[in-house]
């Protein structure tokens, strides 16, 4: 078993907060607000460089050590299809009944036709758990299939890479297949190049010169986020993987240098209990901000408060309402409970 890396914590700390940080614009976005503010809009283009494929190598990279056979194989499946599904279909079901009570607010309006639909579409941005599950049955059913690592990990890589290829042809879909396409690859990533890169940067972690680098790696990694233009197919494919690929070394190799710093280590261990909750939060305080008035700041009044409350709120309904009841903890972390009597 893994010992647990408090850096990955940590870069799971940013990647909540950039996840956090770009919902809050998109939100205003499609209230036809915040449409012209640089710094939110830039802000947005920059997490979403990275910020969910950072996610999805973090996943794919927690369980890179872990050996599945056929004995194990549907236990493990059985335990993914717990753990990810219990949340997807409960919040799913939380966030149907919240867009259908402020349906006059909120930016999109459901039906109980998009309840049923879960299995295929995902209502809002619970398509990441269903990727995810998608993601990991795969990776796990590969792994009993394949004897030869090295044989598995060449074709889980090009068939993933092909797929995103592909799905970005297709262009966008609300289907949580493609989500689910769209993300594999980086999932893979996370198992087979992750764990060595990691090791890498633990080795050069007290080495200044690889600190400098990375801030310059950084500095430039913001600038060409500003000044390239969104590109067509298979050149804005390989531009979005270097991207991505960049962008989460540079927040693994700040992570680990950040590896001491508690509050993102905390932030980090809740990102999910954080991804689950603060979408509603965000919704209710746009909606307050919307009727109060402030100075602006050209969106990024905004944009702190929201996504200040949007964390800070989610921890303390789930440190304070949620996980002291196992009975209702359940349906946020299922694995807890699994097989417990």
């Amino acid at each position: 078993m893994k010992e647990r890396n408090p850096a990955i914590d940590v870069a799971k700390g940013i990647a909540i907060i950039a996840v956090v940080l770009g919902h809050v614009v998109t939100s205003y976005q499609n209230s036809n607000l915040m449409m012209e503010d640089a710094v939110p809009n830039y802000l947005c283009k920059l997490v979403y460089s990275f910020h969910m494929p950072l996610f999805f190598m973090i996943s794919g990279y927690l369980v890179s050590t872990k050996e599945f056979d056929w004995t194990k194989c549907w236990p493990s499946v059985r335990k993914n299809l717990i753990s990810y599904g219990i949340p997807y279909v409960t919040f799913c079901a939380c966030l149907f009944v919240f867009k259908w009570v402020f349906s006059g607010s909120v930016n999109s309006a459901v039906s109980f036709t998009d309840m049923l639909l879960i299995p295929i579409y995902p209502i809002g941005m619970m398509w990441f758990l269903y990727a995810l599950l998608v993601v990991s049955v795969l990776h796990i059913l590969l792994t009993c299939i394949f004897a030869d690592k090295a044989k598995q990990m060449l074709f889980e890589l090009s068939i993933s890479l092909m797929v995103l290829i592909i799905t970005a042809y297709v262009g966008k879909s609300d289907l949580g297949i493609y989500d689910s396409a769209k993300y594999w690859f980086w999932y893979s990533v996370g198992v087979y190049i992750m764990p060595s890169i990691i090791s890498r940067i633990k080795e050069f972690k007290d080495d200044s010169m690889i600190q400098f680098l990375n801030l310059l790696m950084g500095v430039l990694y913001c600038g060409l986020v500003y000044i390239i233009p969104e590109t067509n197919y298979l050149l804005g494919v390989i531009i979005n993987i270097v991207f991505s690929l960049f962008g989460a070394i540079i927040i693994f190799v700040l992570s680990e240098n950040l590896r001491s710093n508690k509050l993102l280590m905390d932030i980090g261990i809740l990102s999910l209990p954080i991804f689950l909750f603060h979408g509603y939060i965000i919704s209710v305080v746009r909606i307050v901000l919307s009727h109060v008035n402030m100075p602006l700041l050209n969106g990024i009044t905004p944009l702190i408060i929201c996504s200040v409350l949007g964390i800070g709120i989610s921890i303390l309904i789930y440190k304070y309402l949620i996980m002291p009841f196992a009975v209702i903890d359940f349906f946020v972390y299922p694995h807890k409970y699994i097989g417990k009597k």
